[in-house]
């Protein structure tokens, strides 16, 4: 069995990857990936892009008794999303936007976390130039599981 981890990362690739088939604005995410990818590489119709990975995690004891302890986690996930073509900057601004609508739709996961949070958008700067476009999206996920049950 996939630990809750992948579970929730799994999830959030999946929504996102279904958001193309929803009307939540007018900006479309074409491809949701968790494999790091070379941009040059990708065909024009795969952006924009969304590489999904699981990034840093605080993990603490929340109750404690006999051989069982209740643990809450809290994980961030790297979205790190890729474009290209003119008004990047509105594209961008659009695109994060919808990030934040699909997420919201369920901010358990699927039933695997206790919460989802945007909780920094940041640039990527790679040396990149025109007619490429890059942001980091920093998703928040907490959610709790217990240690030593058997």
């Amino acid at each position: 069995m996939a630990s809750l981890r992948e579970l929730i990362a799994k999830n959030i690739e999946s929504v996102l990857n279904t958001s193309k088939d929803q009307n939540l604005s007018n900006y479309r995410i074409n491809k949701v990936v968790r494999d790091p990818v070379v941009i040059e590489d990708l065909s024009r119709t795969s952006l924009p892009l969304i590489f999904v990975e699981s990034a840093d995690e605080t993990r603490e004891d929340i109750s404690m008794g006999g051989s069982a302890v209740t643990r809450q986690g809290t994980i961030e996930f790297n979205l790190n999303l890729y474009l290209q073509g003119e008004s990047r900057d509105t594209q961008r601004n659009g695109l994060i936007q919808t990030v934040e609508d699909v997420l919201e739709l369920d901010r358990t996961r699927g039933g695997n976390a206790l919460d989802t949070q945007v909780t920094q958008v940041e640039l990527i700067d790679i040396g990149e130039a025109a007619p490429y476009a890059s942001i980091r999206i920093v998703v928040e996920c907490t959610y709790c599981y217990t240690r030593g049950a058997s």
